[in-house]
Protein backbone atom coordinates (compact mmCIF):
# COMPACT_ATOMS: atom_id res chain seq x y z
CA UNK A 1 0.00 0.00 0.00
CA UNK A 2 1.30 3.41 -0.90
CA UNK A 3 0.06 6.86 0.09
CA UNK A 4 1.50 10.35 -0.30
CA UNK A 5 0.89 13.52 1.68
CA UNK A 6 2.42 16.96 2.05
CA UNK A 7 3.90 18.15 5.34
CA UNK A 8 2.06 21.46 5.60
CA UNK A 9 2.20 24.07 8.35
CA UNK A 10 -1.27 23.00 9.49
CA UNK A 11 -0.25 19.32 9.71
CA UNK A 12 2.87 20.16 11.75
CA UNK A 13 0.97 22.59 13.99
CA UNK A 14 -1.67 19.91 14.70
CA UNK A 15 1.10 17.43 15.57
CA UNK A 16 2.90 19.89 17.86
CA UNK A 17 -0.36 20.84 19.57
CA UNK A 18 -1.15 17.14 20.02
CA UNK A 19 2.18 16.63 21.79
CA UNK A 20 1.48 19.57 24.12
CA UNK A 21 -2.14 18.68 25.03
CA UNK A 22 -1.24 17.26 28.46
CA UNK A 23 0.90 20.29 29.28
CA UNK A 24 -1.88 22.66 28.22
CA UNK A 25 -4.37 20.77 30.40
CA UNK A 26 -1.95 20.91 33.35
CA UNK A 27 -1.46 24.66 32.89
CA UNK A 28 -5.23 25.20 32.85
CA UNK A 29 -5.65 23.22 36.07
CA UNK A 30 -2.84 25.17 37.75
CA UNK A 31 -4.35 28.45 36.53
CA UNK A 32 -7.70 27.55 38.04
CA UNK A 33 -5.98 26.59 41.30
CA UNK A 34 -4.19 29.97 41.33
CA UNK A 35 -7.42 31.89 40.81
CA UNK A 36 -9.36 29.87 43.41
CA UNK A 37 -6.48 30.32 45.86
CA UNK A 38 -6.49 34.08 45.34
CA UNK A 39 -10.25 34.20 45.88
CA UNK A 40 -10.00 32.17 49.09
CA UNK A 41 -7.13 34.29 50.42
CA UNK A 42 -9.05 37.50 49.61
CA UNK A 43 -12.12 36.23 51.46
CA UNK A 44 -9.97 35.19 54.42
CA UNK A 45 -8.31 38.62 54.62
CA UNK A 46 -11.58 40.51 54.72
CA UNK A 47 -13.35 38.16 57.10
CA UNK A 48 -10.68 37.99 59.78
CA UNK A 49 -11.24 39.89 63.02
CA UNK A 50 -8.48 42.47 62.86
CA UNK A 51 -8.47 46.21 62.86
CA UNK A 52 -8.86 48.13 59.63
CA UNK A 53 -5.37 49.61 60.06
CA UNK A 54 -3.75 46.15 60.07
CA UNK A 55 -5.73 45.13 56.98
CA UNK A 56 -4.66 48.28 55.09
CA UNK A 57 -0.98 47.74 55.99
CA UNK A 58 -1.08 44.16 54.73
CA UNK A 59 -3.09 45.01 51.62
CA UNK A 60 -0.22 46.70 49.78
CA UNK A 61 1.74 43.46 49.58
CA UNK A 62 -1.31 41.24 49.19
CA UNK A 63 -2.82 43.25 46.36
CA UNK A 64 0.46 43.12 44.46
CA UNK A 65 0.73 39.37 44.95
CA UNK A 66 -2.94 38.88 44.05
CA UNK A 67 -2.46 40.81 40.79
CA UNK A 68 0.67 38.85 39.86
CA UNK A 69 -0.87 35.46 40.66
CA UNK A 70 -4.18 36.47 39.06
CA UNK A 71 -2.49 37.43 35.81
CA UNK A 72 -0.39 34.28 35.92
CA UNK A 73 -3.53 32.19 36.50
CA UNK A 74 -5.34 33.86 33.61
CA UNK A 75 -2.33 33.35 31.34
CA UNK A 76 -2.18 29.67 32.29
CA UNK A 77 -5.86 29.22 31.49
CA UNK A 78 -6.20 31.31 28.34
CA UNK A 79 -2.75 32.22 27.03
CA UNK A 80 -0.69 29.04 26.94
CA UNK A 81 -2.64 27.30 24.15
CA UNK A 82 -2.33 30.20 21.65
CA UNK A 83 1.33 30.56 22.58
CA UNK A 84 1.89 26.85 21.87
CA UNK A 85 0.23 27.10 18.46
CA UNK A 86 2.23 30.23 17.59
CA UNK A 87 5.44 28.47 18.66
CA UNK A 88 4.62 25.47 16.45
CA UNK A 89 4.10 27.78 13.47
CA UNK A 90 7.39 29.59 14.16
CA UNK A 91 9.24 26.26 14.42
CA UNK A 92 7.76 25.18 11.10
CA UNK A 93 8.66 28.44 9.39
CA UNK A 94 12.20 28.45 10.80
CA UNK A 95 12.93 24.95 9.51
CA UNK A 96 14.35 25.21 6.02
CA UNK A 97 13.40 21.61 5.37
CA UNK A 98 9.78 21.72 6.60
CA UNK A 99 8.90 25.14 5.25
CA UNK A 100 9.41 23.93 1.68
CA UNK A 101 6.46 21.56 2.26
CA UNK A 102 8.07 18.21 1.42
CA UNK A 103 5.98 15.43 -0.08
CA UNK A 104 6.14 12.27 2.00
CA UNK A 105 5.28 8.91 0.44
CA UNK A 106 4.67 5.93 2.70
CA UNK A 107 4.93 2.38 1.36
CA UNK A 108 3.62 -0.23 3.79
CA UNK A 109 4.90 -3.75 3.16
CA UNK A 110 4.51 -7.00 5.07
CA UNK A 111 7.82 -6.81 7.00
CA UNK A 112 8.64 -3.08 6.97
CA UNK A 113 7.60 0.28 5.67
CA UNK A 114 9.39 2.88 3.57
CA UNK A 115 9.27 6.62 3.87
CA UNK A 116 10.28 8.53 0.74
CA UNK A 117 10.56 12.28 1.31
CA UNK A 118 10.86 14.55 -1.70
CA UNK A 119 11.67 18.24 -1.35
CA UNK A 120 13.58 20.91 -3.23
CA UNK A 121 16.63 19.79 -1.24
CA UNK A 122 16.57 16.27 -2.60
CA UNK A 123 15.11 12.86 -1.92
CA UNK A 124 15.44 10.92 1.30
CA UNK A 125 14.55 7.24 1.30
CA UNK A 126 14.42 5.29 4.57
CA UNK A 127 13.16 1.82 5.38
CA UNK A 128 11.89 1.10 8.89
CA UNK A 129 11.04 -2.09 10.71
CA UNK A 130 7.66 -2.18 12.44
CA UNK A 131 9.50 -3.04 15.66
CA UNK A 132 11.04 0.46 15.63
CA UNK A 133 7.61 2.07 16.02
CA UNK A 134 6.92 3.03 19.63
CA UNK A 135 3.25 3.66 18.88
CA UNK A 136 0.86 4.93 16.24
CA UNK A 137 -1.74 7.51 17.17
CA UNK A 138 -4.70 8.08 14.89
CA UNK A 139 -6.46 11.43 15.11
CA UNK A 140 -9.27 12.88 13.01
CA UNK A 141 -6.82 14.30 10.48
CA UNK A 142 -3.60 12.30 10.75
CA UNK A 143 -1.69 9.21 11.74
CA UNK A 144 1.34 9.92 13.91
CA UNK A 145 3.87 7.12 13.59
CA UNK A 146 5.94 7.71 16.71
CA UNK A 147 9.52 6.53 16.28
CA UNK A 148 10.79 8.33 19.38
CA UNK A 149 9.20 10.07 22.36
CA UNK A 150 8.79 13.42 20.58
CA UNK A 151 9.45 12.41 16.98
CA UNK A 152 6.87 11.19 14.53
CA UNK A 153 6.30 10.61 10.88
CA UNK A 154 3.11 12.45 10.01
CA UNK A 155 0.72 10.78 7.61
CA UNK A 156 -2.08 13.20 6.81
CA UNK A 157 -5.38 11.54 6.00
CA UNK A 158 -6.63 12.31 2.52
CA UNK A 159 -9.90 11.77 0.68
CA UNK A 160 -9.12 8.11 -0.09
CA UNK A 161 -10.82 6.67 2.99
CA UNK A 162 -10.62 3.08 1.67
CA UNK A 163 -6.83 3.30 1.46
CA UNK A 164 -6.61 4.96 4.88
CA UNK A 165 -8.77 2.17 6.35
CA UNK A 166 -6.52 -0.48 4.77
CA UNK A 167 -3.42 1.21 6.19
CA UNK A 168 -4.90 1.57 9.68
CA UNK A 169 -6.04 -2.08 9.63
CA UNK A 170 -2.56 -3.15 8.52
CA UNK A 171 -0.86 -1.08 11.24
CA UNK A 172 -3.24 -2.39 13.91
CA UNK A 173 -2.44 -5.97 12.93
CA UNK A 174 1.31 -5.27 13.01
CA UNK A 175 1.39 -3.19 16.20
CA UNK A 176 -1.43 -4.46 18.40
CA UNK A 177 -1.50 -2.43 21.61
CA UNK A 178 0.93 0.14 20.21
CA UNK A 179 -1.93 1.49 18.06
CA UNK A 180 -4.06 4.17 19.72
CA UNK A 181 -7.19 5.84 18.42
CA UNK A 182 -7.63 9.41 19.68
CA UNK A 183 -10.43 10.96 17.68
CA UNK A 184 -11.90 14.22 18.92
CA UNK A 185 -15.26 14.25 20.66
CA UNK A 186 -17.93 15.94 18.61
Amino acid sequence: MEISCTLTKEAYTNYYYFLQKKTIKLFRILGIIFLVGIALITVAIFTQNTSKQEIVEDLEIQIGLAIVFGLLGLYMIFGYKPLTIKLAQKLYESSVYMSCEPIVTFQFNENNYKVLTTSKYGIEDCTYSYELIQRVIETDTSLYIMIATNQAQILTKNEDTDLINKITTHLRSKLGTKYALQLSKK
